[in-house]
């Protein structure tokens, strides 16, 4: 797996995967209403790779959850 350092800007570890891909703020000073899915926040294999369009699942289900709450958090803030 590759890794890059970061040579200037903020950077926010997130806890991936957390209960329905909600709302990933990493503290007090985080970003608020930051969510994400897909293979850029992590690899359900671990450091494998099933080849072959296998990490599609999870894309799918991951980004579907994350747009849902994302949309549901916005909503709310009509209210």
């Amino acid at each position: 797996m590759l890794q890059r350092k970061a040579d200037e800007g903020r950077i926010f570890r997130v806890a991936i995967l957390q209960a329905l891909a909600k709302d990933m703020k990493v503290n007090a000073t985080g970003p608020a209403g930051l969510f994400a899915a897909g293979k850029l926040v992590g690899n359900l294999q671990g450091d494998q790779y099933i080849g072959g369009g296998g990490a599609f699942g999870s894309c799918i289900v991951f980004g579907k959850l994350a747009g849902k709450n994302a949309a549901r958090q916005a909503l709310s803030l009509n209210d």
